[in-house]
Protein backbone atom coordinates (compact mmCIF):
# COMPACT_ATOMS: atom_id res chain seq x y z
CA UNK A 1 0.00 0.00 0.00
CA UNK A 2 1.11 3.50 -0.70
CA UNK A 3 2.34 5.44 1.62
CA UNK A 4 0.91 9.19 2.90
CA UNK A 5 4.50 10.91 2.14
CA UNK A 6 4.98 14.53 0.38
CA UNK A 7 5.34 14.44 -2.63
CA UNK A 8 9.37 13.50 -3.63
CA UNK A 9 11.16 15.33 -6.11
CA UNK A 10 12.33 14.81 -9.47
CA UNK A 11 16.37 13.78 -9.85
CA UNK A 12 18.70 15.67 -12.49
CA UNK A 13 21.10 12.60 -13.68
CA UNK A 14 23.70 15.08 -13.45
CA UNK A 15 26.71 12.85 -12.12
CA UNK A 16 27.99 9.86 -13.64
CA UNK A 17 27.32 8.04 -10.54
CA UNK A 18 23.70 8.87 -10.45
CA UNK A 19 23.82 7.35 -14.28
CA UNK A 20 25.49 4.40 -13.64
CA UNK A 21 22.58 4.08 -10.92
CA UNK A 22 19.90 3.48 -13.02
CA UNK A 23 22.02 0.88 -15.51
CA UNK A 24 20.44 -2.28 -13.86
CA UNK A 25 16.96 -3.19 -14.49
CA UNK A 26 16.65 -4.36 -11.16
CA UNK A 27 17.30 -0.76 -9.70
CA UNK A 28 14.54 0.18 -11.66
CA UNK A 29 12.61 -2.31 -10.12
CA UNK A 30 13.43 -1.17 -6.96
CA UNK A 31 12.88 2.52 -7.22
CA UNK A 32 9.12 1.39 -8.40
CA UNK A 33 8.50 -1.10 -5.07
CA UNK A 34 10.15 1.30 -2.60
CA UNK A 35 7.56 4.36 -4.20
CA UNK A 36 4.59 2.09 -2.93
CA UNK A 37 5.96 2.00 0.63
CA UNK A 38 8.64 0.94 3.36
CA UNK A 39 10.56 -2.22 2.95
CA UNK A 40 13.32 -4.28 4.67
CA UNK A 41 15.87 -5.42 1.93
CA UNK A 42 14.39 -9.12 2.52
CA UNK A 43 10.76 -7.98 1.69
CA UNK A 44 12.03 -5.84 -1.03
CA UNK A 45 13.53 -9.01 -2.40
CA UNK A 46 10.80 -10.89 -2.13
CA UNK A 47 8.65 -8.73 -3.74
CA UNK A 48 11.05 -8.90 -6.68
CA UNK A 49 11.29 -12.56 -6.42
CA UNK A 50 15.31 -12.31 -6.16
CA UNK A 51 17.55 -13.58 -3.65
CA UNK A 52 18.01 -10.77 -0.93
CA UNK A 53 22.41 -11.22 -1.10
CA UNK A 54 22.46 -10.28 -4.46
CA UNK A 55 19.41 -7.72 -3.92
CA UNK A 56 21.32 -6.04 -0.99
CA UNK A 57 24.16 -4.77 -3.73
CA UNK A 58 21.52 -2.93 -5.91
CA UNK A 59 19.85 -1.61 -2.50
CA UNK A 60 23.20 0.00 -1.68
CA UNK A 61 23.98 1.49 -4.92
CA UNK A 62 20.88 3.49 -5.22
CA UNK A 63 21.24 4.63 -1.21
CA UNK A 64 24.75 6.20 -2.38
CA UNK A 65 23.42 8.16 -4.97
CA UNK A 66 20.29 9.27 -2.94
CA UNK A 67 17.56 7.97 -5.00
CA UNK A 68 16.30 5.83 -1.80
CA UNK A 69 16.81 6.61 1.98
CA UNK A 70 16.53 5.06 4.74
CA UNK A 71 12.67 5.32 6.38
CA UNK A 72 13.57 3.85 10.20
CA UNK A 73 14.54 0.54 11.67
CA UNK A 74 12.57 -2.82 13.30
CA UNK A 75 13.38 -5.05 15.80
CA UNK A 76 13.00 -8.63 14.69
CA UNK A 77 13.83 -10.87 17.76
CA UNK A 78 17.75 -9.90 18.55
CA UNK A 79 17.87 -8.41 14.70
CA UNK A 80 17.54 -4.28 13.85
CA UNK A 81 16.12 -4.34 10.25
CA UNK A 82 16.23 -1.64 8.08
CA UNK A 83 13.41 -0.03 6.11
CA UNK A 84 13.54 1.97 3.10
CA UNK A 85 11.64 3.77 0.70
CA UNK A 86 11.83 6.15 -2.44
CA UNK A 87 13.68 9.18 -1.92
CA UNK A 88 12.60 10.75 -5.60
CA UNK A 89 9.73 11.18 -7.83
CA UNK A 90 11.56 10.24 -10.63
CA UNK A 91 14.41 11.18 -12.86
CA UNK A 92 15.79 13.57 -15.65
CA UNK A 93 18.02 14.13 -17.91
CA UNK A 94 19.99 17.57 -17.72
CA UNK A 95 18.14 20.00 -19.87
CA UNK A 96 21.81 20.73 -21.86
CA UNK A 97 21.89 16.67 -22.72
CA UNK A 98 18.54 15.65 -23.13
CA UNK A 99 19.64 13.91 -25.86
CA UNK A 100 19.65 9.63 -26.63
CA UNK A 101 23.58 9.66 -26.50
CA UNK A 102 23.07 10.51 -22.60
CA UNK A 103 20.75 7.52 -21.95
CA UNK A 104 22.97 4.96 -24.45
CA UNK A 105 24.27 2.96 -21.21
CA UNK A 106 21.27 2.33 -19.13
CA UNK A 107 19.29 1.44 -22.35
CA UNK A 108 22.31 -0.36 -23.79
CA UNK A 109 22.33 -2.55 -20.30
CA UNK A 110 18.34 -3.63 -20.71
CA UNK A 111 19.03 -4.22 -24.57
CA UNK A 112 22.10 -6.52 -23.37
CA UNK A 113 20.34 -8.28 -20.90
CA UNK A 114 17.36 -9.23 -23.15
CA UNK A 115 19.76 -10.29 -26.05
CA UNK A 116 21.70 -12.08 -23.46
CA UNK A 117 18.61 -13.77 -22.87
CA UNK A 118 17.16 -14.56 -25.78
CA UNK A 119 20.85 -16.09 -27.13
CA UNK A 120 20.58 -19.06 -24.14
CA UNK A 121 17.45 -19.68 -24.01
CA UNK A 122 14.74 -17.80 -26.26
CA UNK A 123 12.17 -19.83 -28.63
CA UNK A 124 11.26 -18.33 -31.62
CA UNK A 125 7.46 -19.17 -31.51
CA UNK A 126 5.45 -17.17 -29.51
CA UNK A 127 7.03 -14.17 -30.08
CA UNK A 128 4.72 -11.43 -29.79
CA UNK A 129 6.28 -7.91 -30.96
CA UNK A 130 4.43 -4.20 -31.39
CA UNK A 131 6.02 -0.67 -32.17
CA UNK A 132 3.62 2.49 -32.05
CA UNK A 133 4.41 6.05 -32.28
CA UNK A 134 1.38 8.43 -30.93
CA UNK A 135 1.26 11.76 -29.50
CA UNK A 136 -0.25 12.25 -25.83
CA UNK A 137 -0.30 14.49 -23.32
CA UNK A 138 2.05 13.89 -19.98
CA UNK A 139 -1.46 13.19 -18.08
CA UNK A 140 -2.01 10.30 -20.58
CA UNK A 141 2.06 9.00 -20.38
CA UNK A 142 1.69 8.89 -16.81
CA UNK A 143 -1.02 6.53 -16.46
CA UNK A 144 0.13 4.19 -19.43
CA UNK A 145 3.29 4.56 -17.20
CA UNK A 146 1.15 3.41 -14.37
CA UNK A 147 -0.84 0.16 -16.17
CA UNK A 148 2.36 -0.92 -17.50
CA UNK A 149 3.81 -1.26 -13.94
CA UNK A 150 0.59 -2.65 -13.36
CA UNK A 151 0.82 -5.05 -16.04
CA UNK A 152 4.72 -5.99 -14.62
CA UNK A 153 3.49 -6.70 -11.13
CA UNK A 154 0.42 -8.84 -12.83
CA UNK A 155 3.29 -10.49 -15.36
CA UNK A 156 4.74 -11.77 -12.00
CA UNK A 157 1.74 -12.36 -9.97
CA UNK A 158 0.71 -15.31 -12.33
CA UNK A 159 3.76 -16.90 -12.17
CA UNK A 160 4.11 -20.73 -11.32
CA UNK A 161 6.57 -22.96 -9.42
CA UNK A 162 9.36 -23.96 -12.41
CA UNK A 163 7.87 -27.48 -11.47
CA UNK A 164 4.52 -26.81 -13.18
CA UNK A 165 3.48 -29.29 -15.40
CA UNK A 166 3.32 -27.68 -19.09
CA UNK A 167 4.48 -24.54 -17.82
CA UNK A 168 7.72 -22.90 -19.25
CA UNK A 169 9.54 -19.57 -18.81
CA UNK A 170 8.28 -15.95 -20.37
CA UNK A 171 10.20 -12.94 -20.97
CA UNK A 172 8.29 -9.64 -20.90
CA UNK A 173 10.70 -6.30 -22.37
CA UNK A 174 8.78 -2.91 -22.77
CA UNK A 175 10.26 -0.10 -23.85
CA UNK A 176 8.19 3.83 -23.82
CA UNK A 177 10.00 7.00 -24.01
CA UNK A 178 9.24 10.27 -25.42
CA UNK A 179 10.66 11.68 -29.03
CA UNK A 180 11.94 15.12 -30.09
CA UNK A 181 9.58 16.52 -33.45
CA UNK A 182 11.49 16.23 -36.64
CA UNK A 183 12.36 19.47 -37.68
CA UNK A 184 10.84 20.84 -41.28
CA UNK A 185 14.12 22.67 -42.70
CA UNK A 186 11.95 24.08 -45.35
CA UNK A 187 9.19 26.18 -43.43
CA UNK A 188 11.23 26.14 -40.09
CA UNK A 189 8.54 24.33 -37.82
CA UNK A 190 8.74 20.99 -36.47
CA UNK A 191 6.48 18.25 -37.35
CA UNK A 192 5.08 15.48 -35.66
CA UNK A 193 6.55 12.15 -35.28
CA UNK A 194 3.04 10.21 -35.22
CA UNK A 195 2.67 7.51 -37.78
CA UNK A 196 1.10 3.64 -38.22
CA UNK A 197 1.87 0.76 -35.91
CA UNK A 198 4.43 -1.59 -37.05
CA UNK A 199 3.78 -5.08 -35.04
CA UNK A 200 5.29 -8.85 -36.02
CA UNK A 201 2.78 -11.80 -34.00
CA UNK A 202 4.99 -15.21 -34.72
CA UNK A 203 2.76 -17.48 -33.50
CA UNK A 204 3.33 -21.57 -32.66
CA UNK A 205 3.16 -23.09 -35.70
Amino acid sequence: MAENTPERPIMVLDTPARLKAISHPLRLGILRVLGEGSLTNEELAKELKVASGKLYFHTMKLLEVGMIELAGTRQKGPLTEKLYRAAIGGFVAPDEDRSSAYFSAPLQAALDLYRNTWNEVGDPHGVVAYHYITNHTPENEAKLIKRLFELSDEFQALSVPAETPGSRQVSLMYLMHGLSPKPNHETGTHESTETPSDSADAKPS
